[in-house]
């Protein structure tokens, strides 16, 4: 299938509890996942190796699975565990892998990655 189509809220109305302005996630718009190795590990957000990492392209009508793996000592689990329990997002968080850059997905396969129209995105829960 075509690539899923992606955006990020930019404003939210409160009153309506919905997104009320989109704005695309890159000239292609299209919804990528990233943050795994060419050899499975996880990046951690912060770590600088976008030009290493792999991304995956979310497709219309596709199966997508995506995963990595962390490879940590006792003590640095236990140092990573502490870290992130402190952390207000937990655990997850820290890894570039549940770091998405959008907030919505394109309701249908012909939407504009500049439409404003809240008909054409689902927000992501």
């Amino acid at each position: 299938g075509l690539p899923l189509m992606a955006s990020r809220c930019a404003t939210w109305d409160d009153v309506k509890d919905q997104c009320a302005t989109f704005e695309p996630i890159s000239l292609s718009g299209s919804a990528q996942l990233s943050g795994n190795f060419p050899n499975g590990g996880c990046r951690e957000v912060g770590e600088d190796a976008e030009d290493v990492t792999r991304n995956t392209t979310l497709n219309f009508a596709e199966d997508t699975l995506a995963g990595c793996t962390l490879s940590l000592t006792r003590s640095e689990l236990s140092d990573f565990c502490t870290m992130a329990t402190a952390d207000a997002g937990g655990f997850l968080h820290r890894l570039r892998l549940f770091d998405l850059p959008f907030t919505h997905l394109a309701a249908y396969g012909d939407v504009d990655a500049e439409s404003q129209s809240v008909d054409d995105w689902v927000q992501i829960s």
